[in-house]
């Protein structure tokens, strides 16, 4: 009896093959996947400020290894971690990924400002 061979693929692995074929590339894909992402962008922003790799792991609460790993494109950072960054280099977070090179942080949101002056 002649059985058809089939293929098992994980969601990662569907959702590449589906975008292949679509030759479509998400913002999805640009912030999860790393495709067309800037991870040297990382390793400039901190040399260009002065500070350790060390440094920036401790700003984001990891072992300064987990952030080497980051930096080299080996682990894919948290999306929570590139907000943390953004905050703390006061850039946007599409600047860190390379969707953008205008280094200036967007305008707070309305929610943030109100956040704000309920604070004050």
């Amino acid at each position: 009896a002649n059985s058809t061979p089939f293929m098992v693929y994980n969601s990662h692995e569907l959702h590449q093959l589906w975008c292949k074929i679509n030759k479509h590339t998400t913002i999805y894909d640009k912030i999860f996947m790393g495709e067309g992402m800037n991870i040297n962008r990382l390793r400039e922003i901190r040399e260009d400020r002065d500070y350790s790799q060390r440094d920036i792991a401790r700003v984001l609460h990891v072992p300064q290894q987990n952030y080497s790993r980051y930096e080299l494109g080996i682990v894919r950072m948290p999306i929570e971690k590139y907000v943390i960054l953004a905050k703390f280099y006061r850039v946007s977070v599409d600047y860190l990924i390379g969707l953008t090179d205008e280094i200036k942080p967007y305008p707070k949101s309305i929610i943030e400002k109100e956040k704000a002056a309920i604070s004050e």
